[in-house]
């Protein structure tokens, strides 16, 4: 769960479903996925944002679990924007004229949609395993005001039978219409959340070398192209 202060007394939570956790578990199509809690009134009301129908809650065979579920948003000039970590679409709801679009936000190199999981398989520890650590996924998106710019991140892990593996990740820029507007593969390891601050963009090491410490990999956004910083 995220929040987002929209004013004094009101905040904007994202609500994580329980099918998104629990297997077996079922929630109803129409149950919404952000409210709005009033903290001198102590009182809150959902907003009309649901699960898209790929979320697949109220399938009782197969689904997303864990982290793999879990959607995060941005708020930006009235708008939510948010995805989730399966699919590289993204959504926008806009609070004021009530008005819900969808935007593909394909990549050219990774798949841009993730295989569900069987929910007969999720007591598997070694198949659950395989499906959590194994396959794409996509970032929780950032905006970076100085660019007027949306980044995310696309990712795919694969093990091969032999012992290998296939990691690659891109690094996508989008416009304040959920447009692509450029994608670049990132040669470092890294984590895949991006923190965005004045047109740089930073990511955890993924290959860290000092106990204690983090090391980060930078990025400047400049011109709308990526520029690796030292």
């Amino acid at each position: 769960m995220g929040f987002n202060r929209l004013s004094d007394q009101s905040f904007l939570f994202s609500r994580w479903l329980e099918s998104s956790i629990f297997a077996h578990r079922k929630d109803s199509v129409d149950q919404s996925i952000f409210f709005v809690y009033n903290l001198r009134e102590n009182s809150f009301y959902d907003i009309p944002i649901f699960s898209p129908e790929e979320a697949l809650i109220n399938d009782s065979t197969q689904g997303f679990y864990d982290g793999l579920s879990r959607h995060s948003f941005v708020y930006l000039d009235s708008t939510i924007v948010y995805n989730f970590k399966f699919s590289s679409k993204l959504y926008s709801y806009d609070l004021r004229n009530q008005l819900a679009q969808v935007s593909n936000g394909e990549f050219d190199h990774i798949p841009n949609l993730r295989e569900a999981f069987p929910s007969n398989q999720i007591s598997d520890v070694k198949a659950t395993t395989n499906y959590l650590y194994n396959g794409v996924q996509f970032s929780d998106i950032a905006y970076d005001e100085k660019n007027k710019l949306f980044v995310r991140v696309g990712s795919e892990y694969v093990t091969n039978e032999d012992g290998t593996n296939n990691d690659v990740r891109y690094l996508m820029l989008l416009d304040k219409h959920l447009n692509r507007v450029r994608e670049f593969k990132i040669k470092d390891r890294i984590f895949d959340k991006p923190f965005i601050n004045d047109g740089i963009i930073y990511f955890v090491s993924g290959n860290q070398t000092k106990e204690s410490t983090y090391e980060l990999i930078t990025f400047e956004i400049k011109n709308e192209s990526i520029i690796e910083k030292p």
